[in-house]
């Protein structure tokens, strides 16, 4: 007779409408921005280690992530590497892609053993900022790699281990619900010039870009701290934005190693001619994220070189950024190389001119749009949300109608107990 039936609670009613926002952040290892000679330069980028991912409230794909090792193909048997893997929500996917390739070279570009991850996920919480988390992320992970690498002589070398890393998710600030886009590069070291330079990353780079109703936009941006060694130099630290060193790298009587590597510059360039780069629409699709404003790229200018020898420029590039209404956007190129070279004799023209190499390694971007409103629309306060907040508790309503329905039973059997007793 104890044995009262607790009153159902109702199930969490769906959103009635999705809230405006979105977020976007992408990570690449390395761009190839120029190989060659002046007079005859790659004239277009070939991206390396590619990671990116989106999260969009109100498109019918709310989130997607998207990963491929390069996007530039040679021939057949480099499809795989150019191939983006990709994952794409709703429904949600409890588990990541992934795809693993072999080692192989594209052009004058070479590829160690790679994994490549996507996950992406959409709870239907998400749509109306109620159900915070992890939205997407993915991955680029390359065992080495390196540019001109098969040769005696490399131009760049990574001998170990690098990995870019894209995510997106939503976070929960007081009362109101914030867009968190990040995006990341994990490198140990590089060498340049056979090994004549050698680059120690002592610290990752990093770049998130948050944006919220209540708080405002926010760009974080942690650059790289690196130190620069080799033989003939004083090995120097770099740790702020803008930080630069530039080695001269010649030897009259010996001549270098350096300038060996450097000569191999047009060979490079008529292996890069035969590849084809690849665009966003070959297969890698994420959905469009609105109302970013446009950030301004830098000009950058090569400097002709005026004595013989190689020279190497290494930078630290500094977070450019830009908002607007209730969006921010943030791009940052971690490390910034040039190798120029020039002939060891100006009085004799080289057959190729100056040899100019110049890429970027971690090229990163993060961009976020606050939801339209702080907190949940209608339909997340008829699920119970507590004015944006999700429950975590159990429902008060629920309490007080069980502990009514213990209070009568507890009555009923008190009379009844009486009822049965013997009077004295």
């Amino acid at each position: 007779m104890l044995a009262v039936p607790l009153p159902a609670g109702a199930a969490p009613a769906p959103c009635e409408q999705a809230e405006r926002y979105s977020a976007q952040s992408g990570s690449q290892i390395l761009r190839l921005n120029a190989l060659g000679s002046t007079g005859g330069q790659a004239r277009s980028e070939v991206h390396v280690g590619d990671a990116k991912s989106a999260m969009v409230a109100q498109a019918p794909i709310s989130s997607a992530a998207v990963a491929r090792v390069i996007d530039a193909v040679e021939d057949e048997g480099s499809q795989e590497l150019s191939g983006a893997l990709q994952q794409q929500a709703p429904p949600t996917n409890k588990r990541p892609n992934r795809r693993t390739t072999g080692a192989a070279d594209v052009g004058p570009i070479s590829l160690g053993a790679g994994t490549l991850s996507t996950h992406a996920q959409w709870e239907a919480g998400m749509a109306c900022g109620v159900t915070y988390g992890e939205v997407t992320r993915a991955t680029a992970r390359l065992r080495d790699a390196g540019i001109g690498a098969d040769g005696d002589a490399a131009l760049v070398r990574v001998p170990g281990k690098v990995q870019s890393e894209s995510t997106t998710e939503l976070e929960r600030h007081g009362d109101a619900a914030a867009t968190v886009a990040s995006a990341g590069l994990d490198v140990g070291t590089f060498e340049l010039l056979d090994g004549a330079v050698k680059v120690a990353v002592r610290k990752a780079p990093s770049l998130r870009a948050s944006m919220s109703i209540k708080d405002g936009g926010e760009v974080r941006y942690i650059p790289a701290t690196v130190e620069v060694s080799g033989a003939g130099f004083k090995t120097e630290r770099l740790d702020t934005a803008g930080d630069e060193i530039e080695i001269t790298l010649h030897d009259p009587k010996k001549g270098t190693g350096a300038e060996e590597a450097g000569n191999a510059a047009p060979g490079l360039l008529g292996a890069l001619g035969k590849t084809r780069l690849l665009g966003d629409g070959d297969g890698a699709s994420l959905p469009g994220v609105p109302e970013l404003p446009e950030i301004a790229e830098p000009r950058t200018e090569t400097a002709p070189v005026t004595e013989p020898g190689t020279k190497v420029r290494i930078s630290l590039g500094d977070v450019r950024q830009a908002a607007r209404g209730r969006a921010i956007a943030a791009r940052a190129a971690a490390l910034s190389v040039t190798i120029t070279q020039a002939a060891s004799d100006h009085r004799t023209k080289p057959a190729y001119g100056e040899g100019v190499l110049d890429f970027d390694m971690g090229v990163l971007e993060a961009a976020a749009v606050a939801p339209e409103t702080p907190g949940a629309v209608s339909g997340a306060e008829a699920a119970g949300s507590g004015g944006g907040l999700p429950i975590t508790g159990p429902r008060v309503d629920v309490m007080a109608l069980s502990g009514v329905a213990l209070l009568i039973a507890g009555t009923a059997a008190l009379i009844f107990g009486m009822r049965g007793r013997p009077r004295p």
